[in-house]
């Protein structure tokens, strides 16, 4: 029963909120929370975020190492055909900029045309392009 936590449940790395009637949303894992000057950032709200734009076909978000603000916001892009690199970096910081807190926009666009996933068929939140 060692995998068990207080209360009978599983320890699954899961970050979650539980509502006043009971019931359980996921809202990440913690070891993907990214750390941006003491800020907690979770990558699926700015996946979320950009995937509601028309150009973005798939998207992953992670963290990157950075020297003043210990991790900033990156995003990995596979773009819908027909958009260009220079022009979709800047609607996609905007369109951030309308519906995020300032510290979760990415500050680091990578654009690719594969995500990438891991042996359990889980988006790679990795650096690699």
């Amino acid at each position: 029963m060692d995998s068990l936590a207080k209360g009978g449940w599983f320890c699954t790395g899961d970050l979650v909120e539980e509502s006043d009637d009971g019931y359980i949303r996921i809202i990440g894992r913690k070891n993907e929370v990214i750390n941006f000057g003491g800020e907690k950032v979770f990558p699926i709200e700015v996946e979320s975020v950009l995937m509601e734009m028309e150009m973005v076909k798939d998207v992953v978000v992670f963290g990157m190492n950075n020297a003043i603000t210990n991790q900033c916001v990156a995003a990995k892009i596979y773009l819908n055909s027909g958009y260009s690199h220079c022009q979709a970096k800047k609607e996609i910081r905007n369109y951030c900029r309308d519906r995020l807190s300032k510290y979760k926009v990415p500050v680091k666009i990578i654009f690719t045309k594969n995500i990438g996933v891991t042996n359990r068929c889980k988006k790679s939140r990795t650096i690699t392009v």
